[in-house]
């Protein structure tokens, strides 16, 4: 049976580009990470899946979820090829019957919410999650989406995510601690936002949760 999704379209670049929401507990029959099987680099569009990002993924959500605490995905990517049959027609994205969608980013994500859907079923209810889907012109323009993306992408500091989170309990003790201490409050990063002295992050609040433990 064919799958309808409500879509906005748009164009990037000469792509035609579909965007989406779905329900979480829908989206393995939309995308699929199959065509990573492990080959060679070149037959691939991602990189390889790590199990230990995907159970800190479903982790996550879990915990969020049962805590009743905002939690945050990002947009996953999709990419179908013209002759893959899918269509745009009257505001909708048209999928066909046992097709399913490659996911040239976001596979991690993607296999947490699977992980989660499948350990906790009831948690994954009515929560959505956003995909862009774009219209590919060859098995070489997905991987270029992929390289497109990640060699943009600028990954921040463990501090500097630890620094804005508001819901990780060894933050908060972190933040805590270092307002507490003057040596540590002296001498670490607070100020993300501005160039400063190396001395300034001797003490990081990622150094602080590791003298926790």
């Amino acid at each position: 049976m064919q799958i309808k999704i409500k879509a906005l379209q748009s164009v990037q670049s000469s792509r035609n580009v579909y965007h989406v929401i779905v329900k979480m507990g829908d989206l393995d029959k939309i995308l699929t990470n199959s065509v990573n099987d492990g080959s060679d680099l070149i037959h691939q569009y991602q990189r390889p899946l790590i199990p230990k990002k995907v159970e800190d993924f479903m982790d996550y959500l879990q915990g969020r979820i049962k805590n009743h605490t905002n939690f945050t995905i990002p947009n996953l990517i999709g990419c179908f090829l013209p002759d893959d049959g899918v269509k745009y027609e009257d505001g909708e994205l048209i999928i066909p019957d046992g097709f399913k969608i490659a996911c040239p980013d976001g596979q991690h994500r993607l296999e947490g919410i699977k992980l989660l859907k499948d350990n906790y079923p009831t948690y994954v209810g009515d929560q959505e999650v956003g995909i862009t889907i774009f219209e590919c012109k060859g098995f070489e323009d997905r991987q270029q989406i992929f390289a497109d993306i990640n060699a943009n992408l600028k990954p921040v500091s463990k501090s500097q995510a630890l620094e804005f989170d508001h819901t990780s309990g060894d933050a908060s003790l972190a933040k805590n601690i270092r307002s507490q201490v003057p040596l540590f409050n002296e001498f670490s990063e607070k100020d993300l936002n501005k160039n400063q002295p190396s001395i300034k992050s001797l003490v990081t609040i990622y150094l602080i949760t590791q003298l926790l433990d």
